[in-house]
């Protein structure tokens, strides 16, 4: 994934995905992990996203922190998966009762290619414009497409 093609949420959402399921234990780490998957970044702007992410280091690495249903800093931390289903849909599994709630954030950030949202209780559906922007809301909700 080239750098000049990720927006400033994608990018968010790749350092949530990796902060969830790695252990990270060093800005510089993240750099490395993040520069691996095509991100040009630095050691002050992963420094500038941590904090602005609200993520913070717990026994040695970096956690995202506790926050609205004990689930992260904002309502993106109830997300519990994403799937893409076709080119212009996403279905996201969230704790239950969050849907709504996640929901509502991802329309008020305005998300480029969004056509809208659909909450159930545990369940979202979101419509997107093209597969283009599905791959970019996938990466902010923490959760892209991996490569096979």
């Amino acid at each position: 994934m080239p750098a000049h093609d990720a927006t400033r949420e994608e990018r968010w959402g790749v350092i949530r995905h990796l902060v969830r399921s790695e252990r990270l234990e060093s800005q510089q780490s993240v750099v490395d992990r993040l520069s691996e998957l095509g991100y040009n970044v630095t050691q002050s702007s992963v420094s500038r996203d941590l904090n602005r992410l609200g993520i913070v280091k717990s026994g040695g690495a970096y956690v995202l922190p506790a926050g609205p249903l004990g689930l992260g800093g904002s309502p993106l931390g109830a997300v519990l998966g994403a799937t893409a289903a076709g080119d212009h849909l996403i279905v996201v599994r969230t704790a239950v009762g969050a849907a709504n709630l996640v929901g509502v954030h991802l329309d008020e950030n305005d998300l480029e290619g969004m056509v809208g949202t659909l909450a159930g209780d545990d369940t979202l559906f979101i419509a997107t414009t093209d597969k283009g922007n599905q791959e970019s809301i996938l990466a902010f909700l923490g959760h892209p497409i991996q490569s096979a």
